[in-house]
């Protein structure tokens, strides 16, 4: 039995020993081929062996990388790894790499397409083409309207709102491939935008003609304290109730403001959701200051945002309201249409 525990012994060493070969080999220059190596090493739990080896290739590679500005023919595959194994180890490759990558492979529409109605043909499904077209049809029609009224800006802003998200999106979507959790605040610059506070507030003041002039849609997008914690507050709050279940999808789900903050502070859920609480009262409390007079804004416009984060206060108090909307239809009844006790 001693034997046997020797000769298996030499022989962990001596694969132990060609793995370290193949990682130390200077005459190997593909980086790709080294970094699929890492990842192999990494993935069977055996990277402990290699760290000093680890550390200084992937040290490397990315100087490498930085120096071409990230540029290169690599497929979507490859740069979802490099991306991946460049943020594991400390190293900060930008995600629009991956954007590119994935508008190339005809996965998402180049930047420059997301108006454009010829771009239609290339999604992947006949109910993302009807809601596409629907969309522009929208815009189309509030645009003339605008124009009418003498107010052709109205239009152009909405829609810089909406390419604005489906670009947050995207950067979600590039999240989700590598596998990346981002540091609470990255994660929350993009967040702030698919919470769709800026759209709903801009498309409100569509239909308020003359009372909403360009300096309010200005407002709006030049990151004021009320909209900006808008923001926070609708992020944060839906993120509480729902990120548990969106965890649990088939599909996957990119890490919510609760995964990233309980990674980043080495926390469990208990305290980091009691810590994104505190955070929400804060913003709660950004939103009071904007509105003793003078405002910065008339009141009517303030109340625009005021009644959003009202709003999502109600869908997300307890429950994620806005996927399971009986308890909210149970809130609207009683305020609408339930007989007040005399």
């Amino acid at each position: 039995m001693q034997e046997k525990l020797e000769e298996y012994g030499k022989e962990i060493s001596a694969l132990k020993e060609e793995v370290r070969a193949k990682l130390v080999d200077n005459s190997i220059t593909d980086h790709v081929a080294k970094m699929k190596l890492i990842d192999a090493v990494e993935r069977l739990g055996v990277s402990y062996h290699y760290e000093k080896e680890i550390e200084g290739l992937v040290q490397q590679i990315f100087k490498a990388y930085a120096k071409n500005n990230f540029e290169g023919d690599d497929d979507l595959h490859t740069t979802a790894l490099l991306f991946r194994a460049f943020r594991q180890h400390g190293y900060k490759m930008p995600c629009a790499e991956i954007i590119k990558n994935l508008s190339h492979a005809g996965v998402l529409p180049r930047k420059h397409s997301w108006w454009d109605i010829s771009a239609i043909e290339n999604l992947p499904t006949d109910y993302l083409k009807f809601l596409f077209q629907l969309v522009i049809n929208v815009y189309d029609e509030i645009e003339k309207e605008m124009s009418t009224e003498g107010r052709p800006y109205a239009a152009s802003y909405a829609k810089e709102r909406i390419k604005d998200l489906i670009g947050s999106y995207f950067v979600e979507v590039t999240w989700l491939k590598a596998g990346y959790v981002p540091t609470f605040e990255e994660y929350m610059r993009n967040g702030r935008i698919t919470n769709d506070s800026q759209i709903i507030i801009t498309s409100s003041f569509i239909g308020m003609k003359d009372m909403a002039d360009q300096k309010a849609f200005d407002w709006v997008i030049s990151g004021s304290k009320t909209v900006r914690a808008t923001e926070v507050i609708g992020r944060l709050m839906n993120d509480i109730v729902s990120h548990e279940e969106e965890q649990t999808r088939a599909e996957g789900h990119v890490a919510s403001g609760v995964e990233c903050y309980m990674k980043e502070h080495h926390m469990n859920r208990e305290r980091a959701v009691e810590e994104i609480k505190a955070k929400i009262k804060c913003a709660w409390k950004e939103i009071n200051e904007e509105f003793p007079r003078p405002t910065p804004m008339p009141m009517h416009i303030l109340m625009r945002a005021l009644n959003l984060v009202r709003t999502e206060h109600v869908f997300y108090k307890d429950i994620d309201g806005y996927t399971y909307s009986r308890g909210v239809k149970d809130d609207i009844m009683a305020t609408y249409a339930a007989p007040i006790p005399i």
